[in-house]
């Protein structure tokens, strides 16, 4: 059936190839310990490129709206936004986009400008839309998000946790120093110049000689496995620098959240009543995700070169081959020979293994508790991500799916013939919305108006 925005059916969306909704359900409300949780909508985004969308002139906006069948609203430009914007009003939206930008630069006046490319090697893409045109929504600056945001009310995030630091156009003289990088990243990085270079790494617990390199050989034998030691709740490294696990240190609902020493052993614990929890959803979003996804992916080949690569470096190890980090520029390259033979492999191997990464800590950070927490979150990523997740969190009981439809191109109709009746998004918020104005006000009744007065 069809599908509404504050009263309005909106009969396409241009830009994404899939939309669903999801609501939390008990099961969840119990694991979080909480009576309120958002619920979730899923915009799926093929990466490929910008084509293929619906024909957004103003003729056929008008046409279509005339013709009763609904709204098209555009996911490149302002219109989807400016129509959840109106759902905001008195609880906010949060928006999760999958772009990532350092915070600490988010903040300052050279980067928050329109139409400033502040990616490098980033493909174009509808998903990317608004970090590219519209960073300073992103901000925490209040008064510039007023007067250079598209909207008055959504709350935006980037959470692509997995960005190298070389994919942004930084200005002058500003540096991105390791306090500033994402553990995850920094883990990335670590294995493929370990892998690839006999990079020498910091261990991963104080004291022992488990390192990054470990970390992927690990993967080879079992993915499984490596997410058990990536979400490592006893390395003082990953406790204090993940920003997955900031997000699980901020649900202090007990009051109980906070790191303590661990006798004479060197690392550090955090006594969280949700934590080892968290662990372990994430290890079991991985296995699900492997199930999905990676089992088809991590090809006998692709492992026996990534093995092969491990022992190669290992045997280097043994033989003296060995480089400080410090002598090498991060990721430069080293006449092991190893970079040649086997990088594509590792490149290939590391981007499927770190697939999950983002998707945990979108969930994480909508799932923190704060005093004016979000009725929905929206998750604007790869077609990948979106279908995986929500796949997993309806299969495991802890959301109800509320509407699905996609598309093979980025003109996506809006139409789910397993509902019975009509969907109203606005019918999840949790209080009720006074003094909602029909959304074709502004932004699409002043171009109806602008055709018929010609």
């Amino acid at each position: 059936m069809s599908f509404f925005i504050a009263g309005q059916k909106i009969d396409k969306v241009s830009g994404p190839v899939t939309l669903a909704v999801i609501k939390p359900t008990q099961k969840l409300l119990r694991f979080l310990m909480t009576d309120d949780a958002p619920s979730i909508l899923f915009l799926g985004d093929n990466h490929s490129g910008i084509d293929q969308r619906c024909d957004e002139s103003k003729e056929n906006i008008y046409q279509t709206f005339m013709q009763n069948r609904g709204l098209i609203l555009k996911a490149l430009g302002d219109t989807w936004y400016k129509a959840l914007d109106k759902l905001a009003k008195n609880r906010p939206i949060d928006y999760h986009v999958e772009a990532f930008f350092p915070f600490k630069f988010l903040q300052k006046e050279e980067y928050l400008v329109l139409d400033r490319n502040n990616f490098y090697n980033v493909r174009e893409s509808v998903m990317n839309y608004l970090p590219r045109k519209y960073l300073t929504c992103f901000s925490k600056r209040h008064n510039k998000k007023i007067h250079g945001c598209i909207t008055d009310n959504i709350r935006y995030h980037l959470v692509d946790i997995r960005f190298s630091p070389t994919n942004f156009l930084l200005q002058g003289d500003d540096k991105i120093d390791k306090s500033e990088i994402c553990y995850e990243t920094e883990v990335i990085q670590n294995i493929t110049c370990c892998a690839l270079m006999a990079v020498e790494v910091l261990p991963l617990h104080k004291g022992s000689d488990k390192t990054a390199i470990s970390l992927l050989k690990i993967a080879v034998e079992s993915p499984i496995a490596f997410a058990e030691s990536f979400y490592d709740l006893h390395n003082p490294y990953f406790i204090t620098n993940s920003l997955i696990l900031k997000q699980t240190r901020k649900f202090t609902r007990s009051k109980d959240a906070r790191l303590v020493k661990n006798g004479d052993e060197g690392f550090y614990d955090i006594e969280n009543p949700l934590a080892e929890e968290y662990r372990k959803f994430f290890v079991d979003y991985y296995r699900f995700y492997l199930e999905k996804i990676l089992k088809n992916t991590f090809t006998k080949d692709l492992k026996d070169k990534v093995s092969e690569c491990v022992y190669k470096f290992e045997e280097k190890m043994r033989h003296g081959a060995y480089v400080k980090a410090q002598e090498l520029k991060l990721c430069g390259l080293v006449d092991f020979d190893l970079t040649q033979t086997y990088g594509s492999y590792i490149k290939q191997f590391l981007f499927y293994l770190f697939l999950p990464i983002m998707d945990i800590y979108f969930l994480f950070r909508s799932w923190k508790p704060i005093e004016n927490m979000g009725w929905l979150s929206v998750f604007h990523a790869g077609d990948i991500h979106t279908t995986i997740l929500r796949l997993f969190l309806v299969e495991k009981g802890y959301y109800t799916q509320e509407y699905l439809c996609n598309s093979n191109t980025r003109c996506l109709t809006l139409h789910d013939s397993k509902r019975t009746t009509d969907f109203h998004l606005d019918s999840l918020i949790p209080m009720p919305q006074l003094d909602l104005n029909p959304i074709i006000d502004p932004f699409v009744r002043d171009e109806i108006l602008d055709l018929l007065n010609q």
